[in-house]
């Protein structure tokens, strides 16, 4: 059943909760401003606001929620651009995904002691947001200097889309949570402590000013998208014992022209350098067992691809219009190739094979009319042509 509250709460429309004691803010009708959501309405408690109640209320410029609301729903002020201001008060339980994404003004917000749950991207895209501050007496989250956390500090949740240059990882965390930096367009910088294990998915995505990162040896696993579309990252260092290397972990940041991948990185996963199109040369160490599919996909700038023995698979499109590169070598250790790898490679012409002849579809050299394929004498299972390419012996 939906209500309409009376005289000055009529901003508000409400839906009853079951049982009939409770109520819902389903949404807005006020002429923004500053807005405070009663704590009854028609004799009934309002205890939630619902997800997408206030999305897109652009003229709202503060919001006071009061202690009866336990829980924020998923994307209840989404794109609220005006919103300057938020009080939560003590008694909210939980702030659902999205709540506040997209609030561009909104400069600073409090985390109540009772909160015990706050959803992913909640504060994403606050390009104002300077700090986040939680309660000293919550027991699930704290905050150090205005950045998210949880109680153990441990895990670093959420930085303030609105501060800028350069921030230091303090040395207990172990994991950069999912989304923790995203949208964070003015960080410069980001130095991680030795203690650092993990970084979590889309953890940096479109954070447009980074301009460099070293991963220290400590960390073992780099999440989907952790870097995704930062075009300003011009370098990357990855030290050490990387055993997951996540989809698309570095996809479009076009800035980038230089990755180090230190010898002990397992893999690197699909499309995890997909469309850094200055990226110039890259070596892979003989540690990463597999060159994921589309790894260097639209890499158009790349000239130089080194691949060390000890990588068994290159995975389909991996290297597909490269049209840059005019000349790759293949270790012995590669047993296996997938369709259209060197796709469009307008330049290559030659392919020097430093084994047999691995596995391979007719189309891993498509579309590359000037490419000629080498084989060291005794190699076996070498014809005339490979892959629809013509062959000759390599006379090193």
């Amino acid at each position: 059943m939906l209500l309409t509250a009376p005289a000055a709460q009529a901003q508000f429309t409400c839906a009853v909760n079951p049982g009939g004691a409770t109520v819902t803010i389903t949404g807005y009708t006020g002429h923004g401003g500053a807005a405070a959501i009663p704590a009854s309405t028609n004799g009934r408690r309002v205890t939630a606001i619902g997800g997408d109640a206030f999305l897109g209320c652009n003229d709202l410029a503060g919001i006071t929620i009061p202690g009866s609301v336990t829980n924020i729903g998923v994307g209840a002020f989404d794109q609220c651009a005006g919103l300057a201001s938020a009080a939560l008060s003590d008694g909210l339980v939980s702030i659902g995904a999205e709540a506040f994404e997209y609030c561009g003004s909104l400069a600073a917000v409090t985390i109540p002691a009772s909160v015990a749950s706050i959803g992913e991207h909640a504060f994403a895209f606050c390009s104002s947001l300077a700090a986040i501050t939680v309660d000293a007496r919550n027991s699930v989250y704290s905050s150090v200097a205005g950045v998210l956390f949880d109680k153990s500090q441990a895990t670093l949740l959420a930085f303030p889309a609105g501060r800028g240059g350069s921030y230091t990882v303090p040395g207990a965390v172990t994991r950069i949570g999912n989304y923790a930096f995203e949208s964070c367009a003015s960080l410069a910088g980001v130095t991680f402590p030795a203690s650092l294990t993990n970084i979590g998915a889309e953890a940096f995505q479109d954070c447009l000013g980074l301009n460099s990162v070293t991963i220290p040896a400590s960390v073992t696993s780099i999440g989907l998208g952790a870097f995704m579309n930062c075009s300003h990252l011009a370098g990357v260092t990855i030290l050490g014992r990387v055993t997951s290397f996540g989809q698309d972990a570095f996809y479009a940041c076009w800035g980038l022209t230089n990755a180090t991948i230190a010898n002990g990185v397992a893999s690197i996963g699909q499309g995890a350098f997909y469309d850094c199109t200055n990226l110039a040369g890259v070596i892979i160490p003989g540690s990463v067992a597999e060159v994921g599919d589309h790894a260097f996909s639209q890499c158009s700038g790349l000239a130089s691809v080194a691949i060390s023995n000890g990588v068994s698979r290159i995975g389909h499109d991996a290297f597909s219009r490269c049209a840059r590169l005019a000349s790759v070598t293949i270790p012995a250790s590669v047993t296996n190739i997938g369709d259209r790898a060197f796709f469009e490679c307008g330049a290559l012409a030659s392919v020097y094979f430093k084994g047999n002849a691995p596995a391979a579809g007719s189309s891993v050299f498509l579309s590359d009319s000037n490419a000629t394929i080498y084989y060291l004498p005794g190699a076996t299972g070498w014809t005339n042509t490979f892959a629809k390419r013509p062959t000759m012996i390599w006379k090193r």
